[in-house]
């Protein structure tokens, strides 16, 4: 490109016609870019704001030259997402933050746990095992995020909270990147078809399961629907004649669950408690475990279809209204909706017209 007029005016001009978004100012005889950037790392700001980015360069011919070349750079940087403070904060008038990714990290960790009601396993299971891939020693980088990003699969659950998880630690480290964009078509909607076992079949199972123990967490998860790791932190109402289940702890917050069936709980004498003794670090590890087993005793479903079972039992056998329902299964209405109803079959759906039928009170055609 011809060089033009080296005057502010002249150049702001010319970086205005070409929507760079960035102009040049004067300082005294030192020249600064003006840009709308993230809070410098430290700041207590949370948005994006007009700031100047010092160059330390004179206001003379040579260093208007440079400033403007300046200006177009950080466009550029701006226009692809790919600002950082760290380009820039050596030459600033503000001292300059320089931590490892490893350091961002944990001072992330102290922030959220702050600010935000989270456990320390939680934090592990579902922060630290995204974080962790990052390497840990070098600088923290735009460049790394996406990395890690993009080496989950495609328009996966796993890709989704990956770029959430990522982008939060961007923004808290001023990083200007949009990680979200990366995240694909995700939706637990859109998952693949769940085949749910019959309660027949879940009760013609749990028999065929040769250790005690490992029956009746089979059986818990099937009468009480319940998560996994949840079998392992829960204990029973004291004479209670409904059988009422306490969870103590889990995923979410302790809640009390009724068996669906109650004879199931009587025939199979659930409430003789015989928990596996696993050595498990998280309530992940308690899934997959719970997992292996089934495999290995070749159940022909996952621990989590004896889940899927009870929520469809609760809306399709019991009627239960779906607040109630995902109230014992301690999720959200929306979460049981989206995730648990959808798979109740045709066959369920005809066996529901067929009762509704045949109602002696049910509305009659006028």
């Amino acid at each position: 490109m011809a060089k033009g007029k080296l005057t502010l005016d002249a150049i702001n001009a010319r970086l205005k016609a070409a929507q760079v978004g960035v102009s040049v100012r004067q300082k005294g005889n030192r020249l600064y870019l003006r840009a709308t950037l993230p809070p410098k790392p430290g700041s207590t700001k949370k948005h994006p704001l007009q700031q100047d980015v010092s160059l330390k360069i004179y206001a003379n011919p040579a260093g208007l030259e440079r400033a403007e070349a300046e200006a177009r750079k950080l466009g550029a940087m701006l226009a692809c997402k790919e600002f950082a403070w760290d380009n820039y904060l050596a030459n600033a008038e503000v001292p300059s933050v320089k931590l490892t990714t490893g350091q961002w990290v944990e001072r992330f960790k102290k922030h959220y746990m702050n600010t935000h009601s989270l456990k320390e396993r939680t934090w592990r299971e579902h922060w630290w095992e995204i974080y962790k891939r990052l390497p840990q020693d070098e600088p923290l980088s735009t460049r790394a995020m996406i990395a890690v990003a993009l080496n989950t699969e495609k328009d996966s659950r796993n890709r989704k909270q990956t770029c959430q998880k990522l982008q939060k630690l961007a923004d808290f480290a001023s990083l200007n990147v949009n990680l979200n964009q990366y995240s694909g078509n995700y939706s637990s909607t859109k998952t693949q078809r769940r085949e749910v076992p019959t309660d027949s079949l879940i009760a013609e199972w749990r028999d065929r399961i040769p250790y005690l123990s490992w029956q009746w967490v089979y059986g818990m998860l099937a009468a009480y629907g319940l998560r996994p790791h949840e079998a392992f932190f829960c204990e029973f109402v004291e004479a209670d004649p409904n059988r009422a289940l306490l969870i103590l702890e889990g995923k979410t917050d302790s809640r009390k669950v009724f068996p669906l069936y109650l004879e199931w709980v009587e025939k199979w004498q659930l409430w003789n408690i015989q928990k596996p003794e696993v050595n498990c670090h998280d309530y992940k590890d308690y899934g997959m475990r719970a997992c292996r087993q089934f495999k290995r005793y070749n159940v022909p479903f996952t621990p989590y279809d004896l889940r899927h079972a009870y929520a469809i039992r609760a809306s399709v056998v019991f009627r239960f209204p779906v607040a109630v329902a995902a109230a014992l299964m301690g999720h959200s209405p929306t979460v049981h909706w989206n995730q648990y109803n959808r798979w109740i079959s045709e066959d369920q759906h005809t066996q529901e017209f067929e009762r509704q039928m045949h109602r002696i009170d049910r509305p009659q055609a006028p």
